[in-house]
């Protein structure tokens, strides 16, 4: 099944040349019926596709997890109003709940289609049960990362690090330096056209479910 059509890309396309109202206002309907609408569906496509194997993330309605095309630019230089992607995070209690739960991301972009997951913004409470997960059992999260089928399928475990550390973690960190990242997130990237293939659904439920388990090690609710 193909869920969208070259003219998705090819708005994106047009839109990175004239990103400005006057032009989209022309072209709204064709951002509704061609980018807009395929993606909301899809993207419930994924929502129940990824709840078969992760349950945890409840029930999810697409506006609970896309993301708006205006770019929020109130103290941007770029004063360009929209993106040129679409994008949607699965997370526990939605995109907004950053911060104590992983999620999984993808986005369809005028030139690129990424897809990943993990913790982007993890809360500082946050952060410090994950790195006490990993400093008491550092060999629960590798024997994850290091299974082969992880690692044929996402490069390794990404995110910024810190520095400089909680005193708490200094030792730890000695042995295992992925105590030292802030953020824990995995990732890929493939040319645009992949959201042309007619088993794309099937493709990327296949790569979150490579990936849940990491997700369920990262959520703070299953941090004892």
């Amino acid at each position: 099944m193909n869920w969208f059509t070259q003219d998705y890309i090819d708005f994106f396309t047009e839109l990175a040349f004239n990103n400005e109202k006057s032009w989209f206002d022309v072209n709204r309907k064709r951002y509704e019926n061609s980018v807009r609408e395929p993606f909301k569906e899809f993207t419930q496509a994924v929502i129940y596709g990824v709840g078969k194997f992760d349950p945890s993330i409840g029930n999810l309605q697409p506006k609970d997890v896309m993301f708006r095309i205006n770019r929020d630019i109130r103290f941007a230089k770029d004063k360009t109003p929209y993106n040129t992607w679409l994008s949607a995070a699965i997370v526990k209690g939605g995109k907004r709940n950053e911060e104590s739960h992983p999620g999984y991301y993808f986005r369809f972009a005028v030139d690129k289609v990424s897809v990943g997951g993990g913790v982007f913004r993890p809360s500082k409470d946050h952060l410090r049960s994950i790195r006490s997960k990993i400093a008491k059992d550092p060999q629960a999260l590798h024997k994850i990362i290091d299974d082969k089928k992880f690692k044929n399928t996402w490069d390794d475990l990404q995110g910024e690090e810190n520095k400089i550390l909680p005193k708490e973690f200094k030792q730890a960190a000695e042995k295992e330096p992925l105590i030292r990242k802030k953020v824990f997130t995995y990732w890929l990237e493939k040319p645009e056209q992949e959201i042309l293939r007619g088993d794309l659904l099937e493709w990327m439920l296949k790569l979150f479910e490579n990936a849940s388990q990491l997700n369920r090690f990262l959520d703070q609710d299953e941090i004892s």
